[in-house]
């Protein structure tokens, strides 16, 4: 008989054994009804890894060539835009009949919202967001282009923040990264 297979070893194998079993990674049920669900999308750094903008925290920046490749993702877009036109519009503060989008006061006040320059975003990016954002407002429909501009912007602020921007933002980023998101997805002929 080997010697490390001993009679009183085997039910510490089995022991063992069963341990292992009990200490792998079960599935875990999400929180739900107990009102500590946020509606909407969190940032987080599973989101952000890299820094970057990441549909569904999937990994690596999509491309600029799969934007838009399938024929019909302008009218997906479109689609996505117009479920997160509420959201747009409460980040922006308009309504729907502000045609001419955000007053400057109303711009001022997400600007100062979003930058913080002690934790690594400037007024000058806080404003390149908020811009690619009320052109997206204002057209009621969003190009290659604008989008691409709105995602650049997020992207910017996110990869100079400091980690306690990111793991703390403000509320309007949060709002604004649920928006984008599903532009992208639609944009890359996925689903959220």
């Amino acid at each position: 008989m080997v010697t490390w297979l001993q009679p009183w070893r085997a039910p510490g194998l089995g022991l063992g054994a069963a341990l292992l079993l009990l200490g792998s990674a079960w599935p875990v049920w999400a929180q739900s009804g107990n009102l500590s669900d946020v509606t909407g999308a969190i940032v987080t750094t599973g989101d952000i890894a890299g820094g970057s903008f990441q549909p569904g925290g999937r990994g690596g920046a999509a491309p600029v060539s799969r934007l838009y490749a399938n024929p019909n993702a302008q009218g997906a877009v479109n689609t996505a835009l117009a479920n997160a036109t509420p959201q747009l519009q409460e980040i922006l503060g308009v309504t729907a009949t502000d045609i001419a989008g955000p007053s400057a006061d109303q711009t001022q006040t997400l600007i100062n919202t979003l930058s913080n320059t002690a934790k690594g975003v400037s007024v000058s990016q806080a404003e390149q967001l908020v811009a690619a954002l009320v052109q997206i407002w204002q057209s009621q429909s969003v190009s290659p282009t604008q989008l691409l501009n709105a995602v650049t912007a997020f992207n910017d602020i996110v990869n100079t923040a400091d980690n306690d921007y990111i793991l703390n933002p403000p509320t309007s980023l949060q709002q604004i990264r649920a928006v984008l998101n599903p532009l992208v997805l639609a944009a890359l002929g996925e689903t959220s």
